[in-house]
């Protein structure tokens, strides 16, 4: 069965041809915003509840504006990435 997977800007597919979040890639396309302190979204990828809203409070405190908070799409994060614009 050959199943043609469409991937999204920030996805790469892992070794065993899932898609996957692509972290460097989400920041690349996120980096432009940030750098005016547009509004962000923070998403939490982890098992660990309440996350996305300890960094909301965080950006808050540096002067972002965040429009949104939740919960990625898949729990599927094995490192943080933080980016520093300033």
């Amino acid at each position: 069965m050959d199943t043609h997977i469409i991937l999204l800007p920030g996805q790469r597919l892992s070794p065993r041809g899932r898609p996957r979040l692509d972290y460097a890639a989400v920041a690349g396309l996120a980096f432009p915003f940030m750098l005016n302190s547009a509004v962000q979204a923070v998403l939490n990828a982890t098992d660990t509840s309440g996350l996305a809203s300890t960094g909301r409070t965080a950006l808050q405190n540096k002067g972002v504006r965040v429009s949104a908070v939740g919960d990625a799409l898949a729990n599927q994060a094995t490192t943080t990435t933080v980016i520093q614009a300033t």
